[in-house]
């Protein structure tokens, strides 16, 4: 059992395991944190499923399991939207986006390419693949305002675990 995360978020124990050479604990802490185990969740700022996976940030960039898009359909005005400072969103995140907001407006979210991640396996496939990326900076920052037990563990794991891929 991961330290500070409640008995139903361990049903993703093994599931956290199978899918690559990370510390289950810190990733469970992760998705208790960024989720609280709700593996349909989707945040106002466009993150989906237990890992609050950033559509934004990383739909449509070849390592997000999802559908290509190429163009968004009819209807749905390109939103802008920015990742690090940056706009460069893809088709896929504005979609994703689009969907998000016609949640909060209607309170009905139509389908997206995003709704893959919303699939416990597939989220956290992609979550590993991003950490295999970026690390664990995508959901550790290096505000201490948001340190938590399972930033802090993310943030001393060796190096040489996250870039031996």
């Amino acid at each position: 059992m991961a330290p500070g995360v409640p008995i139903e978020c361990d049903r993703y124990r093994s599931l956290v395991a199978d899918t690559g050479d990370w510390d289950p604990d810190v990733v469970l802490a992760l998705i208790w944190r960024e989720s609280f185990c709700h593996e349909r969740a989707v945040s106002p700022t466009n993150d989906w499923g237990l890992l609050q996976l950033n559509a934004t940030c990383w739909a449509g960039k070849g390592i997000d399991g999802l559908s290509r898009v190429r163009h968004l359909p009819d209807g749905i005005d390109p939103p802008d939207l920015q990742c690090d400072g940056a706009t460069d969103a893809t088709p896929t995140a504005q979609w994703c986006f689009h969907a998000k907001e016609q949640a909060i407006d209607t309170g009905r979210r139509p389908p997206s390419p995003c709704d893959a991640w919303l699939d416990p396996a597939t989220n956290l496939e992609v979550a590993y693949e991003i950490w295999r990326v970026a690390g664990w900076q995508p959901w550790c920052f290096d505000d201490t305002s948001r340190a938590t037990p399972a930033c802090q563990a993310a943030a001393v794991a060796p190096k040489a675990q996250q870039t031996a891929h």
